[in-house]
């Protein structure tokens, strides 16, 4: 018995939501809990099982503190009210292959570990949107590794200690004392926390390569959300948080660095790592070059 915490954020758009639970919606057994988070109730239509488990809830969260909107907060609001000993956490902008959840349940069985961490993950490319991922949900969810990549790029995430779902057990997730509020923001939180999991004695970790997820390119994505100025300020405000707690962005990137690990695999060819220009920000930062060089130019007649 699993519970399974379903998060979704508002900055991820609801038909990338559905692509993702459609991608889970069969997995759960009968005595499964399932919580699905929506923290800032963007969820409208109803999310459906194919068959229930005994225990459903629907968390709904709605606030304006910028903190509050954020993975961090979510799972330290949820994870200490599971019923069961295993969580596995869910994203909503992430497709799921079948092999993920046996590959997590055969860990668990085997009953060396208490948390089970992805190798890596496959960040789709800039055309990846909901609209193209629900048309091929068949292969993100199914098809072979190979064909998945040749539409995304490999993001190590064991080696960069940086995991955006995994299963853990309650107990070690709560003498951990779950995640730290003040790094809401970008690429800091996971390996913090993972940095006091490992002076946890009890602390051992399982890494599976069959952990396959795709992730879908969504509004909030880092790279879109930066054209947002809600999304803009939220980064510019969890960049000063980072500071409050490592004392310079510099110190803070160095602390990053020092947590990194070596593959424990050979690395796939180069080419697999390189980020795949997004046209459409390549053509917005044309544009705001451009017409920086007018006013500049202009500036000077003035």
């Amino acid at each position: 018995m699993i519970s399974h915490l379903f998060y979704h954020n508002e900055a991820v758009e609801e038909k990338c939501a559905h692509n993702s639970w459609l991608s889970i919606k069969d997995i759960f057994e009968k005595e499964d809990e399932v919580i699905i988070l929506d923290l800032g109730n963007t969820l409208k239509k109803t999310l459906e099982f194919d068959n229930q488990p005994k225990y459903v809830r629907i968390e709904k969260i709605i606030t304006e503190k910028p903190k509050e909107r954020s993975y961090t907060y979510g799972l330290n609001y949820i994870m200490p009210i599971t019923r069961y000993d295993w969580i596995i956490l869910w994203r909503s902008d992430y497709i799921y292959h079948k092999k993920y959840l046996s590959a997590v349940k055969k860990e668990i069985i085997k009953g060396d570990s208490n948390i089970i961490l992805p190798y890596e993950c496959f960040i789709g490319s800039y055309y990846a949107n909901w609209k193209w991922s629900k048309k091929r949900l068949k292969l993100l969810t199914n098809g072979k590794e190979e064909d998945i990549l040749k539409h995304s790029i490999v993001c190590p995430v064991y080696e960069y200690q940086d995991q955006a779902h995994f299963a853990i057990k309650k107990e070690l997730w709560m003498e951990s004392g779950g995640m730290n509020e003040m790094l809401y923001g970008y690429g800091y939180q996971f390996p913090e926390l993972l940095s006091r999991l490992n002076k946890i004695k009890s602390y051992k970790a399982s890494i599976k390569m069959d952990m396959i997820s795709f992730h879908q390119v969504h509004e909030g994505s880092f790279s879109v959300g930066q054209m947002c100025n809600k999304k803009s300020e939220e980064i510019k405000q969890s960049r000063s948080n980072i500071i409050k707690v490592f004392g310079s962005e510099k110190q803070a990137n160095a602390f990053v660095e020092s947590t990194k690990q070596k593959p424990i695999i050979q690395r796939r060819p180069k080419n697999q790592y390189k980020v795949k220009i997004n046209k459409n920000n390549q053509i917005i930062n044309i544009l705001k070059k451009s017409m920086k060089y007018l006013f500049n130019k202009y500036r000077k007649k003035l």
